[in-house]
């Protein structure tokens, strides 16, 4: 067969296999059972609620920059790719985690919540996460995955003159196999 033909039918299959983690039995074993799966998202996927709150959205290299109002609030949404079964084996949802830092101490996350679709199964609330954070919590009891991870953060501005920034830098879950 001509290279250029082989390429032709080869490529395709190989970047779509690589997309979609297509596996390859023999050159990659298949998890073990209650192997540790990790999807996470860059901070730059997020999607802000109440955009009306804010003075300005920036989405840069390393994250989504939200600059509230002052006195105002909204919500970050984010959305974690997830698999809800492996090998044939239901993936549980263990734990959660989120990164990112606000400008000043009037700039407040006071709730997380985590769906699987559109399902609520988690609240983290009465929270007061200022800084820089590196936010992780367990998801109790764990919860096998049906539909898919989303994440929401709940951000309060304070009524000083500010800054009222928040910089989202990424979010994901753990998930085991059952």
């Amino acid at each position: 067969m001509r290279r250029r033909t082989f390429l032709r039918h080869t490529l395709p299959g190989l970047a779509l296999g690589s997309i979609v983690g297509v596996r390859d039995s023999t050159s990659t074993p298949a998890m073990t059972p209650r192997e540790i799966v990790t999807h996470f998202i860059h901070g730059s996927n997020v999607t802000i609620e109440f955009p009306e709150n804010t003075s300005a959205i920036r989405h840069t290299g390393v994250g989504t920059v939200v600059a509230l109002l002052a006195g105002s609030e909204c919500w970050l949404h984010a959305a974690v790719p997830t698999s809800s079964a492996m090998n044939g084996l239901n993936l549980m949802l263990t734990d959660v985690r989120v990164r990112f830092c606000t400008s000043s101490d009037e700039t407040i996350v006071d709730r997380i919540d985590v769906y699987d679709g559109e399902i609520l199964i988690q609240t983290q609330a009465d929270l007061a996460l200022i800084g820089g954070q590196d936010f992780a919590f367990r998801i109790d009891p764990p919860r096998p995955m049906l539909f898919g991870l989303g994440l929401s953060l709940h951000v309060m501005a304070g009524i000083g003159p500010g800054p009222h920034e928040l910089t989202f830098y990424g979010a994901g879950g753990t998930f085991q196999e059952v």
